[in-house]
Formats: structure tokens, sequence, C-alpha cells
């Protein structure tokens, strides 16, 4: 599934609303779009993007229409992406460092989620939360 897509879906089912309306749709420009509804979609938002919509993000041009969530969420995105990938490239020079240290020439897997990196050195494991 596309990333508009899954965006897409957090409207369609939240605000059951049809595709067509999603482009100029506004905040509580429809009935069914009323705070209950605003708050069950962010929570969707959240998880299908894996991201944190943290409260100063919760201002109204971020959620005046669908097209201003979706540049919000493009943002976010970005804003994690960049953040992992600095994390990833600081955890990984630490842990080259302890590898090489300790005699052990490389490591052998990352993982990343939206708060923690996990490595594996020669069958040991680093979790880096942040």
């Amino acid at each position: 599934m596309t990333n508009l897509e899954k965006y897409d879906k957090a409207f369609l089912s939240n605000l059951k609303v049809t595709k067509d309306q999603l482009p100029g749709l506004k905040y509580r420009g429809i009935e069914a779009w009323d705070s209950v509804a605003h708050m069950d979609l962010i929570a969707d938002l959240e998880d299908a993007f894996d991201i944190s919509i943290e409260a100063s993000e919760m201002m109204p041009v971020n959620f005046n229409s669908a097209k201003a969530i979706w540049a919000m969420v493009q943002r976010l995105q970005e804003d994690l992406d960049f953040k992992s990938l600095s994390m990833i490239r600081e955890a990984s020079l630490l842990v080259s460092v302890a590898a090489s240290q300790s005699g052990i020439s490389s490591f052998c897997s990352v993982r990343r989620s939206k708060s923690a990196i996990c490595f594996g050195v020669a069958g040991c494991t680093f979790l880096i939360l942040y």
C-alpha cells in the first residue's frame, strides 16, 4: 500500500467520505468531521505512518484541510527519516568503535523503529532508544 493510499484510507474509514471528496475536504466542513473523529483520524495517521503528532503540531494551519494534513504527515515522515538516519550514523560509529576495540571487524545488522535502533554485533544486541 502506498503512503497516499494509507492516507486516503484513514480519511475514508474515519469520516465515511468518498475518495472524490478528499481534495476539497476541510475540518468541520462535513458533519462527520467533529472533534472526536479528528482525534481518531490523528491516531490512525500516527499508526499508519509510524509517526508521532506532538501537541506542538496541533495548529489550525496543519489541520484545516485534508491537503494541510497530508503536507504535515509528509514533513513528519521526512523529519523522522532524517533523525533516524542521523541516529543510525552516530550509533553505527559508536558500535563500530566498540566492536573494533573488542577485536570484532564489523557489525552484522541494523533495525530501526520510530523510537529505537537495534544493532546486532557478533551475537550481541545493542538497543539505542531515542
